[in-house]
């Protein structure tokens, strides 16, 4: 290898390359080759998963679940001020487990779109309607701090965004909010799905700041 790698003499070797195919992956190698500098050093294998470069069997272990797991407390899913009804459906959303049109593709299910594309990113915070809505939403409730007048890109980093305002009462008031506001779309995709009906922005957002300020109320009884 040491000798194919100086000068780049393996390079010599593209002259038999007979198809435009095998041209492009010859010229991808080259670039990921031409950065690359022997040494008279031994090889080492690093273990990337640890700060040390060594393996250990704990690493291995917790690596398996990378990705398994939104890189969120729970605690900030159940202590919400919110119904568990709504609760559940956001911890769902959150790990994208959801049956939007997306998930029940994925498992050959019958499903029918309320939106394109419908993923749970675009349906809770990027479709039209969505966005006005909340802002309805943040209008009729007299929402405070201003971080709340925006979604966001996608379910988590809503969540990420508003557990960092105010205390930990306000946190739980917004996220609870949020989490009922997300249940809500929900039930008006289903509606609109499966009974043909559907309320304008300004009646979804009615009913949303309603219920949220009547659960409110409840809990301080």
């Amino acid at each position: 290898m040491h000798d194919e790698l100086k000068n780049y003499n393996w390079i010599r070797n593209l002259k038999s390359v007979a198809s435009e195919t095998l041209l492009e992956e010859g010229v991808l190698l080259f670039t990921v080759l031409r950065d690359i500098t022997l040494t008279n050093q031994r090889d080492q294998i690093i273990w990337r998963w640890t700060g040390s470069g060594h393996y250990s069997a704990a690493s291995a272990y917790e690596i398996q679940f990378c990705g398994a797991m939104a890189p969120f407390p729970s605690e900030w899913v159940w202590k919400a001020k919110a119904e568990p009804k709504c609760k559940f459906f956001a911890w769902l959303v959150l790990h994208d487990k959801a049956l939007t049109a997306d998930n029940l593709h994925k498992k050959n299910w019958p499903h029918e779109p309320y939106c394109i594309p419908e993923i749970a990113s675009h349906l809770l915070t990027q479709c039209n309607y969505t966005e006005a809505v909340w802002n309805q939403v943040v209008t009729l409730l007299q929402l405070q701090p201003a971080a709340v007048q925006c979604l966001g890109d996608g379910p988590l980093q809503c969540l990420l965004q508003f557990s960092t305002q105010g205390d930990a009462a306000m946190k739980n008031r917004l996220v609870g909010l949020l989490f009922t506001f997300w249940w809500e779309i929900w039930k008006e995709r289903n509606r609109r799905i499966f009974q043909n009906k559907e309320c304008s922005f300004r009646q979804l957002a009615s009913l949303i700041a309603d219920n949220y300020r009547q659960f409110v109320k409840s809990q301080h009884r």
